[in-house]
């Protein structure tokens, strides 16, 4: 059984590799994203799947919490999408699978930079650090 990983927005991870695997440095991953002042939206998402789309257990830690306005992580289905840069998704291309998802929201009435970064890793992957980069309009 071959296992894969993802971080929406580009993020994808083979995973199954050996322990020794694991104690490499992590992957690192920056990702831009515009939202509108005071509204709640997606910035980002991380699932781990088994070659049968099947969700895998997935750790995620909010490592810096923005400075204008709040995060929430809540398990919910994500797109599995192909990166070859990192992995492969093989038939789970296109599918719904469980996983966990960032939501951002500013403070109202701010507009302007924020960031957001976030560590996840499955119980057969490498860790993986993703910063996002948010302008508020």
């Amino acid at each position: 059984m071959r296992i894969v990983a993802a971080v929406a927005f580009g993020t994808a991870v083979c995973l199954g590799a050996p322990a020794a695997v694991r104690a490499e440095p992590p992957i690192t991953r920056q990702y831009s994203r515009t939202v509108d002042s005071n509204v709640e939206a997606q910035v980002g998402s991380s699932t781990a799947w088994t070659s049968e789309c099947v969700a895998r257990s997935i750790t995620l830690t909010v490592t810096q919490m923005p400075g204008n306005g709040t995060v929430s992580v809540r398990d919910g289905p994500n797109r599995v999408v192909q990166n070859p840069a990192v992995g492969t998704a093989g038939a789970c291309v296109g599918k719904d699978v469980m996983g966990k998802q960032i939501t951002y929201r500013s403070k109202p009435g701010f507009h302007g930079k924020d960031v957001v970064v976030y560590e996840s890793v499955s119980d057969r992957g490498p860790k993986v650090v993703t910063t996002v980069n948010i302008e508020v309009r």
